[in-house]
């Protein structure tokens, strides 16, 4: 798929007009003498969406794991760990997981610290969406201090930010992360960008009470997003969130099983435990 931009262009074009099929002939009551989002595309029907797509790419993304821990903890040589290992050095995971520190070391301090802005708006997001969707998709307009709307426009403002600031490294090339970009690099930031603008635009509409406007473009947003997750996230750009912190963490287990041996005792030294010869 990623060697070929026909077919990668090919299967955002197909996922996205699944989308819109879906709502062609599926939405709700077109109700336009006000924004009725909400009976439109009923939020109910959007989070058994969401959720589906959730476990779909949830499944991908741990087939993945468990193929690079066979990988890890079964080539030759491995010795098999002892369950407590797995839970003494699961910090390991949750740490890397979360602030993907070993970035570091690889970029610098700035960039890191874009990155780790950009993976927060990205997973707010994505929190608001998958499992608040309910009080976050609302025809009633909160005041601008309520929960959903300060933590959208934080996510919508860290992802604007640092999509602009890679967009722009990825034209200069004065970076060596940015010397060599691959179609897919593009690909990603433009869907990242177009996400977040058409859902900015949801909100205007929605906000100035421009029924149509609002569902049109509701439709063209989600199939923007949907085609995103499908193709281009499962793939490449979760090795961040997962594979790294994965490998990171089993390859720990598995070093310290090496000390230690299979049965988490740690070895002998050399010449102890021999029989004396005296």
């Amino acid at each position: 798929l990623y060697l070929s931009k026909a077919w990668e262009i090919g299967m955002l074009l197909a996922v996205g007009a699944l989308v819109v099929a879906l709502f062609y002939f599926l939405h709700g009551p077109i109700i336009t003498d006000r924004v009725a989002l909400n009976t439109f595309a009923p939020a109910e029907w959007i989070e058994i969406g969401d959720w589906t797509l959730a476990v779909v790419l949830s499944l991908l993304l741990f087939s993945n794991v468990y193929r690079m821990y066979r990988n890890i903890m079964r080539r030759e040589g491995a010795v098999k760990p002892p369950p407590w290992l797995y839970v003494q050095h699961l910090g390991t995971l949750i740490v890397h997981g979360l602030t993907q520190k070993r970035w570091r070391q690889c970029t610098g301090p700035t960039r890191w610290w874009k990155h780790l802005l950009l993976v927060s708006g990205y997973l707010t997001m994505l929190v608001l969406v998958v499992v608040f969707l309910r009080w976050f998709q609302t025809d009633e307009v909160h005041p601008i201090w309520h929960p959903t709307r300060w933590l959208g426009y934080f996510a919508t403002a860290a992802l604007l930010y640092v999509v602009f600031d890679m967009m722009l490294g990825r034209l200069r090339k004065r970076e060596p992360i940015h010397a060599h970009s691959h179609f897919t690099d593009w690909m990603f930031l433009v869907l990242l960008l177009a996400t977040t603008v058409t859902g900015i635009l949801v909100h205007i509409f929605r906000l100035a009470g421009f029924p149509l406007s609002t569902y049109y473009m509701y439709v063209f947003h989600l199939a923007i997003a949907v085609s995103m997750l499908v193709v281009e996230v499962p793939f490449g750009k979760w090795a961040h969130l997962a594979y790294r912190p994965v490998a990171l963490f089993l390859m720990e287990v598995q070093q310290k099983a090496l000390q230690t041996g299979p049965q988490g005792l740690a070895s002998p030294a050399v010449g102890e435990g021999e029989p004396s010869r005296a």
